[in-house]
């Protein structure tokens, strides 16, 4: 309960406005608020790393073809965000959600805003993409490596809305 608690502020400080899943009159507008902020906060990324791509072409640098795997990683994983979940409409109308699936689901929701912090942080650090003697690939592969645990994280959310305990 205290780690659903801290879960939830957490959430709460970096998403303005949420209020979490307990009641079943701000459930549908906590999940909405989760996922726009999540998608927005991706998009954000992929579009700091297309401009980097861009940057790339217009100086000629062959490194910009390596970037374009990535935008199109991101632009997976914002589509998975803004795909409606299928059962969501039963799962924000239930009377009552379980203590097990609230902490589970705010623990990955909190999971997921940590990793775009993550993905934040590692495309900020402008110098290995502005070194023209370094190669992308350690830095891509730790972006994909990010995008795949947010889409293995997104997959789980989905199986416990999905499937609610009993």
């Amino acid at each position: 309960m205290a780690e659903d608690r801290w879960q939830l502020e957490d959430i709460a400080n970096r998403v303005p406005g949420f209020r979490g899943y307990s009641t079943q009159d701000v459930r549908a507008e906590a999940d909405q608020m989760l996922r726009a902020h999540l998608s927005k906060a991706l998009g954000l990324q992929r579009d700091r790393i297309a401009e980097i791509e861009l940057e790339l072409m217009a100086s000629g640098d062959s490194r910009a073809a390596q970037i374009d795997r990535i935008v199109m990683a991101f632009q997976a994983v914002i589509d998975s965000v803004d795909t409606p979940i299928t059962g969501i409409d039963e799962w924000l109308g239930r009377v009552a959600i379980r203590e097990d699936d609230l902490e589970s689901i705010y623990r990955t929701d909190g999971l997921l805003l940590r990793k775009v912090d993550q993905i934040g942080e590692r495309i900020g650090e402008t110098n290995p993409w502005r070194s023209l003697d370094q190669s992308f690939a350690p830095l891509i592969g730790e972006l994909i490596d990010l995008l795949k645990t947010m889409t293995e994280k997104l997959g789980h959310r989905q199986e416990i809305i999905e499937n609610p305990l009993p």
